[in-house]
């Protein structure tokens, strides 16, 4: 269960508590399995109560956290406090949607494995390049390939290019809802993308 605050601009506890009050019950029987993007209006040591899965730092956009995949700039001296924080919490840092400099900031200070939970492959700003794959494999980590038309136009092409070069063992599948197909992949993906897809369950519910 992911929750999305990019567009919450609240700046105290508020906002993780009303998610805790509404999807409580929602997100006990999974303990721990649930995510939140976008950090930067959210109070730490709510966050750490609560203990998600996993934290995205940003969406497309900058914040007192990090810059996103749109933006210019990296992980700030509080956000890398904040990682800092968090790992040592048992929060895996998601590395989603952040741009190149924030990317690379996070790398240097996270342990492995490293988890980049929904994107694609190539020269879009929302897609990781080569080296970035490279690293995330290296670290035996996560990443969850997902079929959002506006930069995975060809979500057989991009998986059969991480396949051939690295392998299926550090890939998934991840539907990012609403905005990528949740329930059955679309009729344009040829029988090995869609047993990928049935295979693996989605990091984005």
């Amino acid at each position: 269960m992911v929750f999305d605050l990019h567009n919450d601009k609240r700046s105290n506890k508020n906002t993780i508590r009303s998610i805790w009050t509404t999807y409580g019950a929602k997100i006990r029987p999974y303990k721990n399995l649930w995510h939140i993007e976008d950090i930067g209006n959210v109070d730490i040591d709510e966050i750490i109560r609560l203990k998600p899965f996993s934290v995205g730092l940003t969406w497309n956009y900058k914040n007192k956290v990090a810059s996103g995949c749109l933006s210019r700039g990296g992980l700030t001296a509080y956000g890398a406090g904040v990682v800092r924080r968090l790992t040592e919490a048992g929060i895996i840092i998601d590395l989603a949607h952040l741009n190149k400099q924030s990317f690379w900031d996070v790398v240097k200070i996270v342990p492995p494995p490293l988890f980049c939970s929904h994107t694609g492959f190539g020269s879009h700003p929302r897609c990781l390049d080569d080296k970035q794959i490279q690293a995330i494999v290296d670290s035996g980590g996560l990443i969850g390939l997902t079929p959002v038309e506006s930069f995975v136009p060809d979500f057989n092409t991009q998986l059969n290019y991480f396949v051939e070069r690295w392998g299926a063992r550090n890939i998934g599948y991840a539907s990012d809802e609403p905005y990528g197909y949740t329930v059955h992949p679309p009729e344009y993906m040829d029988d090995n993308a869609r047993r990928f897809i049935n295979d693996t369950k989605s990091y984005r519910s």
